[in-house]
């Protein structure tokens, strides 16, 4: 991995203010790697990763769904978050990214959908640089 990306959010009664990070490169997307000193309870802990303001995730909403012969079902809202499961303190693979390269210029961030009373919690994006800068060094 070429760049790693942290957030760390502690329990306090209120949501600190996250960092926002700029991308001075193109990048992949490798892993995300997540880690909550007290585990979620009572839900799951839910983040999610947006760059430009747009997940980094797949939706893993179900698919439109037909009840009977003729009727839709409700709509579903899209669920793009990635977290821990109520009682967990690790997810080293949390991520099933959309498709696609971070560019240049964009802006990372973090958005908590739901710390479930999780405490200390560290996400950490992986990111893979795709081009070198080239550097000739002059004899």
């Amino acid at each position: 991995m070429d760049r790693f990306i942290v957030w760390h959010i502690p329990y306090i009664p209120y949501l600190p203010s996250l960092p926002a990070f700029y991308l001075g490169a193109d990048y992949s997307k490798g892993a995300v790697r997540i880690y909550a000193e007290t585990p979620p309870q009572g839900n799951d802990l839910k983040v999610d990763i947006l760059a430009d303001g747009v997940s980094i995730f797949n939706d893993h909403a179900s698919q439109l769904a037909w009840i009977g012969d003729h009727e839709p079902a409700p709509p579903h809202t899209p669920d793009t978050s990635v977290g821990l499961s109520i009682g967990e303190t690790t997810d080293t693979e949390a991520a099933d990214f959309t498709n696609g390269d971070l560019t240049e210029g964009t802006w990372m961030t973090l958005s908590v959908v739901d710390l479930a009373s999780a405490r200390n919690v560290t996400v950490q994006l992986e990111l893979i640089k795709l081009s070198e800068d080239e550097e000739t060094e002059e004899e």
